[in-house]
């Protein structure tokens, strides 16, 4: 072991920080994890990148004590990160405040100016997607308005995982599967979009160079190499957003795959083989397959949603404990329903001020049917973008991953709910191992995304099969189910 070369993929999450370590035949040889601090006020979703950089560290380094690597031996470091998140730095490359997250919505005001001041057709024929709180775009419009001192210091604007990859190498830089979440990306040109930087009085030069997600950047820099011991030969790749490299790790690259993940936020994912012209309600991005895409839905708040609900009521319990306490419970909860709003709304509703709801709720009903039905109406949640899928192509098969693929309870439900079959990846690791392997497709191990995936990527025998009458039942459930939204929406009251 002690002198076997290795790559390692960085996974940074929203929270928490994965580390995997890949051998030369694909074969995970160790991991490591470290928890990140989130500040998530009503609207406000923040972290603080020194944070990022000091965690990796940590999580590098864990790796040697826990398994006893040889840190000289990694060969190339490749990324996976949260998308959207904002990270600014002033002209001498230094912090000028915390990241603000994919699930802040804050800007909810400056979504409206930005589709005020361009048309939406426009704005879809530019960048492929609609605007939402989550891209940088509004972000920085808020910053303008809200924090002129900060904005009048912009020297460089990043992303999260690029700010590990500007400490580890020096380079500001992203990737085209990052890039596509920004909207200031033209995503048919592939480059900023010259028409909305000038539109809204952002210098082109603040903006990172952009690559191919295997491309190589440089190599690890002296500072980083006496923190870690990782030689200054290793080289580090452009890496991907954390839904591309997800889907890299699960395997998810055919035209008829479809990937759930419910994390802390839920996506449903499709690869795609053109640039389909949409209305905007599925996201376009870059894969970090070359000259390939895919599109996808989100639920924000899916694991936050239920993460949430175990630290306010159920603090004592652990993730496992909580998901076979729905087996207490009845299909439907009895009668209860839940719509995970708790920090707004992306598809199919795109509504930021949008809340959460417990309904139904009666006399009959105790804490199983509280966890149950949070994990059926995530469930509907992410239903919602399936059903979009089901409208213009066969689904025959999902992938799940992320802590929902973790629950044999939440595995059978979202198979009854979808009304698809439901498997899983062993050994899941998703973004990770979707990292890992753009690292050492970049130094030939594989030769390309495609082949790396084929010859490391396994599924478990098991698959979660709908039950016929089980899916009957939610499917009459999810038609009031998607009542909620129009009935609570009436009670914004941000």
């Amino acid at each position: 072991m002690s002198n076997e070369k290795f790559v390692l993929g960085i996974d940074l999450g929203t929270s928490s920080i994965k580390v995997m370590a890949l051998g030369r035949y694909g074969t995970m040889i160790s991991e490591s994890e470290k928890v990140t601090d989130l500040t998530n006020l009503e609207g406000y979703s923040e972290e603080d990148p020194n944070e990022w950089y000091q965690k990796t560290i940590k999580a590098i380094k864990a790796l040697e004590s826990k398994d006893g690597l040889c840190l000289k031996n990694v060969d190339a470091i490749s990324f996976s990160g949260q998308m959207h998140g904002l990270v600014l730095l002033d002209k001498n490359g230094k912090l000028l405040c915390n990241s603000i997250l994919w699930n802040d919505t804050r800007s909810f005001r400056e979504v409206e100016e930005i589709n005020e001041r361009i048309d939406s057709n426009d704005l879809l024929d530019i960048t492929g997607n609609k605007m939402v709180e989550a891209y940088l775009l509004p972000k920085l419009l808020w910053i303008k308005k809200n924090e002129p001192k900060i904005w009048n210091e912009i020297g460089r604007i990043l992303l999260p995982k690029d700010y590990l990859k500007y400490k580890i190498v020096g380079l500001i830089n992203t990737d085209f599967s990052d890039a596509t979440g920004t909207g200031l990306f033209d995503i048919k040109s592939r480059k900023w979009s010259l028409r909305l930087l000038n539109e809204f009085d952002i210098k082109k030069e603040w903006m990172p160079s952009i690559t191919e997600s295997v491309d190589v950047i440089g190599h690890v820099n002296e500072e980083f190499y006496k923190k870690t011991g990782i030689p200054q030969s290793a080289i580090v790749t452009s890496g991907a957003a954390d839904n591309a490299a997800g889907a890299i790790g699960a395997g998810v690259y055919k035209k008829n795959n479809l990937l759930t993940s419910i994390g802390t936020s839920g996506v449903v994912l499709k690869p795609e083989k053109s640039l389909i012209k949409g209305d905007g309600i599925l996201q376009l991005e870059y894969s970090a397959i070359k000259n390939r895409y895919y599109s996808m839905g989100v639920t924000l708040s899916a694991g936050h949603s239920f993460d949430w609900l175990r630290k306010t009521f159920f603090s004592k319990k652990s993730f496992n404990e909580m998901t076979k306490m729905a087996n207490h419970s009845k299909l439907g909860a009895q009668g209860m329903m839940f719509a995970p709003y708790i920090s707004g709304e992306r598809t199919p509703h795109f509504d930021a001020k949008i809340r959460g709801s417990f309904t139904n709720i009666s006399d009959i009903n105790n804490e199983n049917d509280f966890v149950r039905a949070t994990m059926e109406g995530i469930t509907f949640s992410l239903k919602e973008i399936v059903e979009i899928y089901s409208e213009y192509d066969d689904i025959d098969e999902i992938i799940s991953i992320g802590g929902g693929s973790h629950s044999r309870v939440w595995l059978q439900i979202q198979a009854d709910i979808f009304g698809v079959s439901v498997k899983t990846i062993k050994g899941e690791q998703g973004p990770s191992l979707g990292a890992a392997l753009l690292a050492a497709v970049a130094i030939n191990w594989f030769g390309t995304i495609e082949n790396a995936i084929d010859q490391t990527v396994e599924y478990n025998a098991e698959q979660y099969m709908p039950e016929e009458g089980n899916s009957r039942k939610y499917q009459e459930i999810y038609q009031d189910y998607k009542k909620i939204y129009q009935c609570t929406k009436e009670l914004e009251r941000i």
